[in-house]
C-alpha cells in the first residue's frame, strides 16, 4: 500500500510474496517506542484470536526481547492463515483492519505539540478508540473487560502522551477518518472487538 493525500494505504495491488524472512535477533537493537509500535499488532492478533492469547500478551513479560520471538512468529502464521482464505481482502481479511480505522488517522494527523504516533502505537490508541466508540454504539457493556486490561496497559507505558491532541488536532483526525477507503457514504467502517476471539465485520458507526 502506499500512502497518498495524507491518507494511509490508499493506493496498492495484492500480491504475495515468494518468501518471507525474519531476523528476531534484530528486536534486541531497538528502543521501547520501537518495540511498542510492533506490539501492536501482535496485541491487534491476540485480540482477534482469544482471551487466552490476550490475558498474556498485556503481561508486560512478553516485551523483553527474548519473548517476542515466537510472538512474531505466530502473528506472521496468523495472518499468512487470514490472507490466504481471504487474498483480495473480500471478508475475513478485514478483521486486520481492528484499530486502523482509528489508528490511521491518528498516525497521519501530527499534534500540535510535532509529536508523531509511531504506526503500532496508533494502532494500540486506535484499538482502544474503537472499542470505546463501539461500546458506546452497540450500548454493549462487556467490551469494557477488555478495554480496561487495554486502558491500564496504555497506562502502564505512558502512551496516553500521545493524546496530547488539541481541538484543531482532533478536528483534523475526524476528518481523516471519514476519508478512510473503508468507509460507505455516511458510515465510518470498523471491524468491532466484542470480547476477545469475537469480532464484528463491518460495523458501521455513524459520522457525526
Amino acid at each position: 500500500g502506499i500512502n497518498y493525500n495524507s491518507i494511509k494505504n490508499l493506493l496498492g495491488a495484492f500480491h504475495s510474496p515468494e518468501l518471507l524472512y525474519v531476523n528476531s535477533s534484530y528486536l534486541k537493537t531497538l528502543p521501547m517506542d520501537e518495540i511498542l509500535s510492533g506490539y501492536g499488532e501482535l496485541l491487534k492478533h491476540s485480540l482477534l484470536t482469544s482471551e487466552e492469547d490476550f490475558a498474556y500478551l498485556v503481561d508486560s513479560l512478553v516485551l523483553q526481547p527474548e519473548h517476542l520471538g515466537e510472538h512474531v512468529k505466530r502473528a506472521i502464521i496468523f495472518k499468512s492463515k487470514i490472507v490466504e482464505k481471504d487474498p483480495f481482502d473480500q471478508g475475513i481479511r478485514q478483521c486486520l483492519n481492528a484499530g486502523h480505522t482509528f489508528g490511521h488517522a491518528l498516525e497521519s494527523c501530527q499534534n500540535s505539540g510535532n509529536q508523531k504516533v509511531p504506526h503500532g502505537i496508533a494502532v494500540i490508541l486506535g484499538l482502544y478508540l474503537e472499542g470505546r466508540a463501539y461500546a458506546r454504539s452497540s450500548k454493549n457493556d462487556n467490551v469494557y473487560c477488555w478495554l480496561n486490561m487495554l486502558e491500564n496497559l496504555i497506562d502502564t507505558y505512558g502512551l496516553k502522551r500521545y493524546f496530547a491532541f488539541t481541538d484543531s488536532d482532533v478536528s483534523r483526525i475526524i476528518k481523516t477518518i471519514k476519508k478512510d477507503k473503508k468507509n460507505s457514504e455516511d458510515k465510518i467502517i470498523i471491524c468491532a472487538i466484542k470480547s476477545p476471539g469475537e469480532i464484528v465485520l463491518n460495523y458501521s458507526l455513524e459520522c457525526s
